[in-house]
Formats: structure tokens, sequence, C-alpha cells
């Protein structure tokens, strides 16, 4: 998720970077998620045209998501609440 020269480096990057995120999304007005206290363990697979999951990538990048499951869980979960 980032680099450094050092662990401790890598590290504190790491901690900015997320940092950068959730700043972003509260000045978009979005709720950052809360953490997950239960274990995930099922997995859901979908079939998507090419087009379809290069938008995914792109709109999970621009909203400073790790992966397109955290921008999918994220914007699934939000509408429902």
């Amino acid at each position: 998720m980032n680099d450094g020269k050092t662990v401790s480096q890598c590290v504190k990057n790491t901690y900015e970077s997320m940092r950068v995120v959730v700043a972003v999304m509260l000045e978009d007005g979005d709720v950052p998620p809360r953490p997950c206290n239960q274990k995930r363990d099922e997995q859901l697979n979908i079939r998507l045209s090419t087009l379809e999951k290069k938008q995914l990538e792109v709109d999970a990048t621009q909203g400073g998501f790790a992966s397109v499951s955290d921008y999918v869980r994220f914007k699934s979960i939000s509408k429902s609440a």
C-alpha cells in the first residue's frame, strides 16, 4: 500500500495515506466505513464486461479505496444504511 526506506517509514507513510483518504471522503461528504468486527469469510463472484470492470477500478481508485472489493462493499453498505 506504500513504501519507505525502512519498515518504520513505510508504516508512517501508510498511515499518512490513510489519513488523506479519510480527509478526502469527509470533504466529499462521504462517511468513512466503520471497522469490521466480523470475520469476512464469504466470497461473492460476479460477471462483468471488461468496460464495467475498468469503470469500477477507476471509481475505486479515484475514491481512495485500496481495492474494488472495498469500494463495492462501502457503496453497497452505505446505500443500505
